[in-house]
Formats: C-alpha cells, structure tokens, sequence
C-alpha cells in the first residue's frame, strides 16, 4: 500500500492509493447508492443528502480532488458556510455527527470511505456541526470524524480540520 503524508497545523494526515478494505464484509456505502451530480457532488439516495465530493476548498478534475483543503476552527467552519456557493447551491452546512457517519465504509479503512464517490479522501480528521454539550469541561470541544477507520471524537474548537459540507435534498429514484 502507497501513502502520502501531509501535513497541516494540526497534525498529519495519510491519503491511501489503496484503503484495507475486508472484501467478506458487505459495503456498508456500495457505489449504488450514490448518485454523481455535476462532477462536483454526489447524492446518497438512501439518506437524501448531497455531499461535496471533494473537501471544501477542492475541485474535483479528471477522476482527482486537487487543491489544498481548506483547514478551519471549528466556528469558522460552522461561519463559512453562510457564504458557500458550490454547484449552483447556497445552503450548503457542515454535516452533523449523524449525517458523517452515514458515509463511513465499514469494511474499509485508510480511508473509512467510498473513494468512488469521495475519491482522494484523507484518513484524517474532519468537523461536524456537533458540539459536546454544555458542561463547561467540554464547552471548547466539537465532535469531529477520521476517515482512517471512521471514528468519532472529541476534538478542540480551536484545531483546523478539513471538511466536507453538506445539504438535505429530494431524490428523484
């Protein structure tokens, strides 16, 4: 298995040219569920989200996600969002606890994820919109996702992650 590393402020992140995954296992995201949209998303017809199909601050381009995904706080991500146009949408958000972990890949790991519809994803850590809750302990934690297995956590608000957004569609089946 090839990996690259790359570095942000907040640690590294491995991108996989081949993720671990358990070919007994039934997918738990088969491509069949996914419906490209315009290149630049991908709508999951089971839970009627469309999803970016790169990290925010990509494009994807000839089967890649190239550029640099854009690293943000935790509010800042939650900030950005009232001012994302991508795809010709406006009410993209960042996704929920929930809603991220409807995209993890079960059997695999390095990424958790399917690279067909979320190709070049990295295994690192991404945000959700979910904070922990209102004990002062955990006031400065969010809840964030990595893709290396698909594992959520608490993470600090002040870290920068990637992420991906998100918004609630009507499917045509």
């Amino acid at each position: 298995m090839k990996f690259a590393t790359l570095f942000f402020l907040t640690g590294s992140y491995s991108v996989s040219a081949e993720p671990s995954c358990d070919p007994q296992r039934e997918a738990s995201t088969p491509t069949s569920q996914f419906r490209v949209d315009r290149e630049q998303t991908v709508s999951d017809k089971k839970t009627n989200l469309m999803w970016q199909r790169c990290l925010h601050g990509q494009r994807y381009n000839n089967g890649h996600c190239q550029g640099d995904a854009e690293t943000l706080t935790w509010q800042e991500s939650l900030d950005s969002t009232k001012t994302v146009e991508h795809a010709g949408y406006t009410d993209w958000r960042l996704p929920s606890r929930e809603e991220i972990v409807s995209i993890v890949e079960k059997r695999c790991k390095m990424p958790a994820i399917n690279l067909t519809a979320f190709p070049d994803t990295p295994s690192g850590w991404q945000w959700t919109s979910s904070y922990i809750g209102f004990h002062p302990a955990l006031h400065n934690t969010a809840w964030a996702i990595t893709f290396r297995a698909g594992n959520v956590n608490k993470y600090m608000k002040i870290r920068k992650l990637p992420i991906r957004l998100v918004r609630t569609i009507a499917i045509k089946h």
